[in-house]
């Protein structure tokens, strides 16, 4: 029996993906707003980018963390070993909702030893792009947040006019 999450065919260059109904409805959703907006900088002489929704951001994020997460199918995690971006992309995509985690919840959402996100959250937190806090009962507990510029880069990264997840 095939595996349908492996690499199939002769060339090892096909392969099927399973999507839920909810994703295949998001990915054509997607598909189409990167069609129309291909067809309005085509159809006009205007150059300047259309201001970018906040939920089609966070959709563009959720596309490129599972990307990432999707190589490790087929490579081994060493060869990627950066994980402060998949850090700055969960605390993104978390922030609507949940806003902050603790050290020890980020390091389980982006699959990283402890001691590994906590060396990469004293580097973010050095270039401003990501913000301690302290839990208001248990000193034990720091929370790690998202800050303004890191927000802003990320908004920057994502609302590129040329952006697509092969860039990621």
């Amino acid at each position: 029996m095939s595996d349908p999450e492996r690499p199939a065919g002769d060339d090892g260059m096909e392969s099927t993906v399973i999507l839920s109904e909810s994703d295949a409805r998001e990915a054509v959703r997607l598909l189409g707003l990167l069609t129309d907006a291909l067809d309005k900088k085509e159809g006009s002489g205007d150059d300047s980018p259309e201001p970018i929704s906040r939920s089609e951001l966070l959709l563009r994020a959720r596309v490129v963390i599972n990307s990432r997460r999707h190589r490790f199918r087929y490579f081994k995690r060493s060869m990627f070993g950066e994980p402060a971006w998949d850090m700055l992309l969960a605390l993104y995509i978390i922030e609507p909702s949940e806003g902050r985690q603790s050290i020890s919840q980020l390091a389980e959402r982006v699959e990283t030893p402890l001691s590994t996100t906590v060396r990469w959250i004293d580097y973010l937190e050095r270039e401003k792009l990501v913000e301690r806090e302290p839990h208001p009962t248990d000193k034990r507990v720091i929370f790690i947040r998202l800050s303004e510029k890191g927000r802003e880069l990320i908004d920057g990264y994502l609302s590129g006019q040329s952006w697509s997840p092969s860039e990621a």
